[in-house]
């Protein structure tokens, strides 16, 4: 059966949807792991890990405790996360990253 997971390189995973209700897998990327905070401004998803990275290399460390996804999300009242859309879109090009504003 398959399964929904959210992350990303800087952010490490975020949550997993391990339910066996295929219409759940397919709506939801699932509820945040166990030490992973999740807070929405604006309707973009803020995310506190120790798994987050702490910037890329040659380039300035992140700021803060929280990394912007740039993810648009909502979270029901059961704490499941669902993903809407993208604020920014991140473009690697060879080893380095440039960040592409839509």
């Amino acid at each position: 059966m398959p399964h929904q997971e959210y992350g990303s390189t800087e952010s490490g995973t975020i949550a997993i949807n391990l339910c066996d209700d295929l219409e759940s897998n397919i709506k939801s990327v699932g509820k945040p792991l166990t030490g992973v905070e999740i807070k929405i401004i604006d309707g973009i998803s803020l995310i506190k890990s120790k798994g987050r990275g702490i910037g890329y290399v040659g380039d300035e460390l992140f700021q803060g405790e929280w990394y912007d996804t740039g993810d648009i999300v909502d979270i029901d009242e059961e704490g499941y996360i669902y993903i809407k859309g993208r604020e920014k879109k991140n473009d690697n090009l060879g080893r380095s990253q440039a960040l592409i504003l839509s």
